[in-house]
């Protein structure tokens, strides 16, 4: 007798595909497990009404002078973006340690994100606030052939009329411009069986990296 296997686990739901509505489930530091990257700030995302949570990501490594002090890195510039969004004033000294805009030193970012800036509700209804917008897209697999991963774009908006007008604008010149690599329909074709994996590649570098305008 055959395997069975809902068709939900299957693939991914294109229903879930573009912009969304999205909540914040958690922030995860993962800046020490690779040697790249000086920032790596994993955002859990819930998409409304799917049971697959998305992971976005904030990586990248950072400008330095000579005497070690930061100077730059494209990185900050989405991380900033996104912090705005949800409201958060900390960010890193030129040092490159955490602070809050007051200058109170934050010993645990990951603690200090999840603590101030995660809405979720009570059991059962625990569901995030879906108070932003993301942009789920298929990723082009590097090698034809390879298998097709779903990723959330680095950059979130607010829920309202005006966010979705400008990720919209964004996520079309991005596009235009090729900084978004969509899979086609030919890459899709070679996705497998399985539970999607909504979260990241395998290599889980960033290529979002050295994008300055958006």
């Amino acid at each position: 007798m055959a395997v069975f296997r809902p068709a939900s686990a299957q693939r991914s739901d294109s229903k879930f595909i573009g912009i969304q509505p999205v909540g914040i489930v958690t922030f995860t530091d993962e800046s020490s497990k690779w040697d790249w990257a000086d920032i790596y700030i994993r955002i859990t995302l819930k998409v409304e009404g799917s049971d697959f949570e998305r992971a976005m990501k904030i990586a990248g490594s950072l400008d330095r002078d000579h005497e070690g002090n930061i100077t730059g890195g494209s990185v900050l510039n989405r991380m900033y973006r996104i912090f705005d969004i949800i409201g958060c004033r900390a960010g890193v000294t030129v040092q490159g340690d955490w602070e809050t805009h007051d200058g109170k030193e934050i010993k645990d970012i990951e603690k200090y994100l999840n603590d101030n800036f995660v809405h979720a509700g009570a059991f059962p209804d625990d569901d995030p606030k879906f108070e932003y917008l993301a942009y789920v897209y298929k990723k082009r697999p590097s090698k034809p052939g390879g298998k097709v991963y779903e990723e959330v774009w680095p950059k979130l908006a607010a829920n309202t009329v005006a966010g979705k007008r400008n990720i919209t604008n964004d996520i079309n010149f991005l596009t235009k411009k090729g900084h978004i690599k969509e899979a086609t329909a030919d890459d899709v074709a070679h996705i497998g069986n399985g539970t999607v994996e909504a979260t990241a590649s395998p290599t889980d570098h960033v290529e979002a990296a050295g994008i300055e305008t958006l």
